[in-house]
């Protein structure tokens, strides 16, 4: 009976409400027990405060597995209930979970006697407009902020991802433009060596023609170019006067693949061998790249004689390139 007067359900009656507000009571039972709540105004607040608690379990966690998914299942199904949990939950970030104190299962009526004490809602419902405007507001500010804190938080790491991706481009583009930089320096570093590596070569070259020629010597010169017949009588003539101490070939050179070193051989047009040179290195001249050669004029036979051309690799294969036909006259 104190449960009755201080307007608190039965033990009974409150399981039933929850069965209804679950959806567990049958349809033909649901009729009867709706018209009942609503005909009778202390039991429908009986409905009101069972429900409110229902909420707030619902919103703490505190129901079971069962009774959380039947609720979800029959009670969240209706947009004004889901308003309410809206609401309870607005309430539990506003004024904080410490707000409704749980009883414990088997507690007195008297530590119920309070409506207030044992549900968000009821609290709510027993406070004034203006505390109820108060505390709505604040649940709104609370969800409101959280939201926004929420969306710029999410706002801030895509932008700090942005910019990471953004450092990682950077970071790539300039070790590529480093290693390019590199890569043209060592070859223009390698292009330098080349280049003093050959000078360095015509230089000696011109020393050892310079020692093995002197400047008041008398020298007559002639250009040969490969590929002329070797037939006798159609070969090319070369007068060398008897005043002359030195005869020059420059011999052109027709194969455009660079060789590390050349080699001369003179020879008779019946293939005895009279003289030969190693080691020799092309210079450039007017005409282009040109093989440069001096005997003696009495190492040149009078009549018809061959230089013959080759080509040694940086492999150490050595190539037939060309031949030189000429025919001498001393006057």
């Amino acid at each position: 009976m104190e449960r009755e007067k201080h307007g608190i359900p039965r033990k009974a009656d409150e399981q039933r409400m929850k069965e209804y507000l679950l959806g567990q009571i049958p349809e033909e039972e649901k009729a009867a027990l709706e018209e009942g709540y609503f005909a009778d105004d202390r039991r429908f607040e009986d409905l009101l405060m069972v429900e409110d608690e229902l909420i707030d379990d619902y919103v703490l966690g505190a129901l079971s597995a069962e009774d959380r998914a039947l609720f979800e299942k029959a009670y969240l199904t209706v947009p004004q209930r889901r308003e309410k949990v809206e609401i309870a939950k607005g309430l539990i970030k506003a004024l904080g979970p410490g707000t409704r104190a749980l009883n414990p299962e088997g507690s007195s009526s008297a530590a119920r006697s309070s409506w207030g004490q044992n549900s968000l809602l009821g609290f709510f419902r027993a406070q004034g407009p203006l505390v109820r405007f108060a505390v709505i507001a604040g649940g709104l500010i609370v969800v409101v902020g959280t939201s926004l804190l929420i969306d710029e938080t999410i706002r801030l790491h895509s932008r700090l991802n942005n910019l990471q991706i953004d450092q990682e481009a950077l970071k790539r583009q300039a070790q590529s433009e480093r290693e390019k930089f590199i890569e043209q320096q060592t070859q223009s570093n390698q292009m330098k060596v080349e280049l003093e590596r050959e000078r360095s070569r015509r230089l000696q070259l011109e020393k050892e023609q310079n020692r093995s020629t002197p400047m008041s010597a008398s020298i007559v010169s002639f250009d040969l170019f490969p590929g002329l017949s070797r037939d006798i009588g159609e070969s090319r003539r070369l007068i060398v006067p008897k005043s002359a101490e030195w005869v020059r070939f420059r011999l052109a050179l027709e194969e455009e693949s660079r060789f590390e070193t050349y080699s001369v051989a003179l020879q008779t047009v019946e293939g005895k061998g009279l003289w030969s040179q190693n080691e020799l290195r092309p210079i450039a001249s007017r005409r282009g790249r040109v093989i440069v050669v001096q005997l003696r004029p009495a190492q040149l036979p009078e009549g018809d004689s061959i230089l013959m051309l080759s080509g040694t690799l940086s492999t150490g294969e050595r190539r037939e390139l060309a031949d030189y036909v000429f025919s001498i006259l001393k006057k």
